[in-house]
């Protein structure tokens, strides 16, 4: 997930979370909020900004996206 209003969750102390909830139009994609409803914890990574060429490939994950790999699997 990436956005700014991440870093509102950030400041906050309530992102990273162990539980939380997107909110979507029905039979879309489009991300319209997110909700947390469990315990805030400090992350144990970060992953650098995307570079240019991965831009360039389209080969990134989309904004809310439900990814089936690990942290580190990411490109």
């Amino acid at each position: 997930m990436w956005g700014q209003y991440l870093d509102e969750l950030e400041y906050e102390k309530t992102f990273p979370n162990t539980e939380f909830q997107f909110i979507r139009n029905v039979g879309s994609d489009e991300f319209i909020d997110f909700k947390t409803s469990g315990q805030y914890f400090v992350e144990e990574k970060t992953l650098p900004a995307f570079d240019r060429e991965v831009w360039k490939s389209g080969l990134y994950p989309v904004n809310g996206q439900l990814l089936d790999q690990s942290i580190d699997e990411i490109v």
